[in-house]
């Protein structure tokens, strides 16, 4: 701990502790990967965003990053046959993800982890930016807005889409800084 720091050492163990949950759902591992994948990119790129533009607290940013989908762990759990069929039906494309979620549990993934976070008593910010990841602007905040900016642009890299324009940073920038760290703690992880 003394050698990488307070900070890196609770990303290690966040890190490794949330893998085991997300993996935990049995017959579903192919799901659970490609949101734990998601999940850890989001938390590598929105710690690379606050380091990067030098936003406070900066630990702060890896955990909102890595619990940000914790809902569709939730929704997932619960009935994985059912969130299949909702993937599907989203997938199609005549249906948000939010709204086929709504249709098939009464309520989206951003609302069932930002519950589950407030039951689990995490900050405030860290349950908003789960409840507003895909919202940037809705009830505007600085950390709020770099979570959406992360998953923004882990959704981009996950698609081979091209990377959004921002003012004030280069997402290229943050994206080689957070990759390094995301193949770290891959390794750590047992990911690898």
């Amino acid at each position: 701990m003394v050698r990488i720091g307070l900070v890196s050492t609770i990303h290690i163990v966040a890190t490794t502790e949330i893998k085991a949950v997300f993996y935990s759902v049995p017959g579903h591992l192919g799901d659970m990967k490609r949101l734990w994948t998601h999940n850890l990119v989001t938390a590598c790129l929105a710690d690379a965003y606050a380091h990067h533009l030098r936003l406070e607290k900066p630990g702060r940013w890896f955990t909102g990053g890595l619990l940000h989908d914790v809902g569709r762990l939730v929704l997932l759990s619960h009935d994985p046959v059912k969130y299949a069929e909702v993937i599907k039906l989203a997938a199609q494309g005549d249906i948000t993800i939010c709204a086929a979620e709504r249709d098939a549990f009464g309520l989206s993934h951003e609302e069932a982890g930002f519950q589950l976070m407030q039951l689990w008593q995490f900050p405030t910010e860290i349950c908003d930016a789960a409840f507003h990841h895909a919202q940037p602007f809705v009830a505007y905040s600085e950390f709020r807005s770099g979570i959406c900016i992360a998953n923004d642009l882990a959704n981009a890299l996950e698609g081979s889409e091209p990377l959004p324009k921002y003012s004030g940073f280069s997402p290229e920038k943050v994206i080689a800084q957070a990759s390094e760290k995301y193949e770290a703690m891959k390794k750590i992880s047992g990911f690898a």
